[in-house]
C-alpha cells in the first residue's frame, strides 16, 4: 500500500478561469461530482456520475458573472469561484 505526502498532493485544476463557453476539469485522481452554483445560491448543475479524472462542461446558456463550483474527490471537497465573460 502507498502513502503519499499531504504535499504531494496536487489540487484539481479547473481552467479556463475566466471562461466563455466551455470549461475543464482536470484531476489526477477520479473526480466523484460536481455541483455548480450561482451567486445567489442556486444550483444550476448536479453532476454526480463522473467517474473520470477530466471534465468538459459546456456552459454556454449561462448569462455572464460569477458561479461556485463544488467538486468532491477521493482527497475530499474543493470550492472554486469561475467567472463567466
Amino acid at each position: 500500500m502507498e502513502f503519499k505526502n499531504y504535499h504531494d498532493h496536487v489540487a484539481p485544476k479547473v481552467s479556463p478561469n475566466p471562461f466563455r463557453d466551455v470549461f475543464f476539469i482536470e484531476y489526477e485522481e477520479e473526480i466523484i461530482f460536481f455541483t455548480l452554483i450561482d451567486v445567489n445560491g442556486r444550483l444550476l448543475l448536479l453532476n454526480n456520475e463522473i467517474g473520470r479524472n477530466t471534465v468538459t462542461i459546456d456552459k454556454t446558456a449561462l448569462p455572464t458573472g460569477e458561479f461556485l463550483l463544488k467538486l468532491q474527490t477521493n482527497r475530499g471537497v474543493s470550492h472554486y469561484k469561475l467567472l463567466k465573460k
